[in-house]
């Protein structure tokens, strides 16, 4: 095994560590509650939780859908963030909300 490969393997290993301990924080060992929420068999998940496999593209795609605010912390490992922006919003407005910056009273002021 060549070191991307070994990288690879690591990586995915804490992925699928981090997404168990988002299912556990969230559904504990209730597998078939979590079916009921997300459409994925209860045998999935408990696989998954028993790390007998690793989290399919359907199971990240269901929690990054059900638990928006896990995302950033499930594929990185870092909770920093706080805010999830889509770019179809208006984004810059919801950023610049965030940090404190009155938007709608700017938008006021500008000369059209």
């Amino acid at each position: 095994m060549d070191l991307d490969e070994q990288d690879n393997a690591e990586l995915m290993n804490e992925i699928r560590e981090r997404t168990i301990e988002v299912f556990r924080a969230v559904w504990g060992s209730n597998y078939k509650m979590a079916e009921e929420e997300t459409g994925i068999a209860a045998a999935k998940w408990k696989r998954l939780c028993n790390r007998a496999q690793f989290p399919t593209f359907e199971m990240m795609s269901m929690l990054a859908k059900t638990r928006t605010y896990f995302l950033v912390w499930m594929w990185t490992g870092k909770g920093a963030t706080y805010l999830q922006l889509s770019p179809h919003d208006k984004w810059q407005h919801k950023l610049a909300r965030a940090i404190g910056i009155d938007v709608d009273k700017q938008e006021k002021g500008k000369p059209e």
